[in-house]
């Protein structure tokens, strides 16, 4: 699967008049706790970048990274045998560059004086806590949709039960009725993966899947589904994380990829992602993460100091 942009740098314009006095604006216990309140907020809408392969470029060096995959080597035994007094031929490191581009993505609210007089520091609060909302949801909006790109598609087939399937070979051909996910489809989509030598995640294969979906799924599985009650006091859960079936752990997201009206007569189309270990990829550059801005009213409200900004 094939990657990409991502990093994000929240920005306000600032339009302090040099003549203008500003007064001091939060102290720095102050910013500290909002700068916090929004990358922890931010962080559990990040489902999709959570299996990404993470790589930043250094500052100063560019809006550009590339990132390179090598080839498995032959297993042809016939072509290593060994003869005697014969050097053999070297073999070849063959590999794919993907290159990926930095994007930079911002916004920012108003408060106005009104409002700081009565309440600023719950406004803040309530402000950052949106921002951060927002900031989680760009990020894993612009991972998902590039893991869209990927073209190693499975379609659940049209089935009444566990017989009688009639395969599926494209997106508009899903009926709503009979193409839901089930046990079964998780199993087979674990065999392609590990017929294909795919590496799992912390001994598993994870599963990003819609809410309604994993109703589907859960309803259906009986004793072969896992609650993540009943893991290892010592395994590590992820955000989001709801269960498992076989090698495959499941994390829901409202985020997940719903095509509206892709399929069949018009029905929604819900993508699961089955995520192998280095799948795709995610970039961004050193220094430039997530960043809460707040510029007061003496500093951004024009020649009446008549709001603030958070961004």
């Amino acid at each position: 699967m094939k990657h990409f942009i991502l990093n994000l740098q929240l920005f306000a314009d600032t339009h302090a008049d040099a003549n203008t006095t500003t007064s001091p604006g939060l102290s720095h216990e102050a910013k500290t706790f909002y700068e916090k309140t929004l990358v922890e907020l931010a962080g559990p809408e990040l489902v999709h970048d959570r299996f990404a392969q993470k790589k930043n470029i250094p500052a100063n060096a560019g809006t550009s990274i590339e990132f390179r995959k090598f080839s498995p080597l032959t297993d042809d035994i016939e072509a290593l045998v060994l003869k005697e007094n014969e050097i053999p031929d070297g073999q070849t490191l063959e590999e794919t560059a993907v290159t990926g581009t930095i994007s930079d993505f911002g916004g920012y609210v108003k408060i106005t004086d009104k409002l700081e007089l009565t309440a600023i520091d719950k406004v803040i609060v309530e402000a950052t806590k949106k921002i951060a909302e927002q900031a989680g949801k760009v990020m894993d909006t612009v991972t998902r949709e590039k893991m869209m790109e990927g073209t190693n598609v499975y379609f659940v087939p049209a089935h009444a039960g566990t017989a009688n399937e009639t395969a599926v070979t494209k997106r508009d051909s899903l009926l709503g009725a009979t193409c839901y996910l089930r046990v079964k489809d998780i199993f087979r989509g674990a065999a392609i993966l590990k017929a294909a030598d795919a590496k799992q995640i912390d001994g598993s294969f994870v599963a990003i899947i819609h809410p309604n979906v994993a109703y589907d799924i859960m309803m259906g599985a009986g004793t072969a589904w896992i609650d993540i009650t009943k893991y290892n006091k010592s395994d590590e859960i992820f955000d989001g994380e709801i269960g498992k079936i076989g090698g495959v752990r499941f994390v829901e997201s409202s985020q997940a990829k719903v095509i509206k009206g892709a399929g069949a007569s018009g029905a929604n189309v819900y993508v699961t992602f089955l995520i192998a270990k280095d799948a795709y990829a995610t970039a961004g550059i050193d220094k430039g993460e997530v960043e809460h801005i707040f510029h007061d009213k003496g500093e951004i409200g024009g020649p009446l100091n008549q709001f603030s900004t958070i961004g």
